[in-house]
Order: C-alpha cells, then structure tokens, then sequence
C-alpha cells in the first residue's frame, strides 16, 4: 500500500472517492468539505492499492 500526502484539496476524482469513503463511514459527506474549508493548512493522507483508497485523514 502506498500512502500519499496532498497539502490543499486533492484533484476532483480523489476528493469524490475521499467523499465516498467518509460517506459509507459517517453517513454524511457534507461535513468532510464545511469541516476542511474552514483549516488554514490542510493535508490529506490517503492509502492507494492497486487503483483503491483504504484509508483517508485531514
């Protein structure tokens, strides 16, 4: 698994599998964005296998 760090928003497609993932999790993928807008530096961490997201954070 490799683990990729972004400073700011990732590009659209990442950042819809970054919702999709948060939404199975918490069942609401508009607080991920209203949450990540508000951080003056932001980083997303997120695990890639083989074209999959395992795992996200900010």
């Amino acid at each position: 698994m490799e683990f990729v760090n972004m400073e700011g928003f990732p590009d659209s497609n990442l950042l819809n599998k970054i919702l999709i993932l948060h939404e199975k999790i918490f069942k609401d993928s508009d607080t991920l964005i209203s949450k990540a807008k508000n951080k003056a530096q932001l980083v997303f961490t997120v695990g890639l296998e083989e074209h999959k997201m395992y795992v996200a954070g900010y």
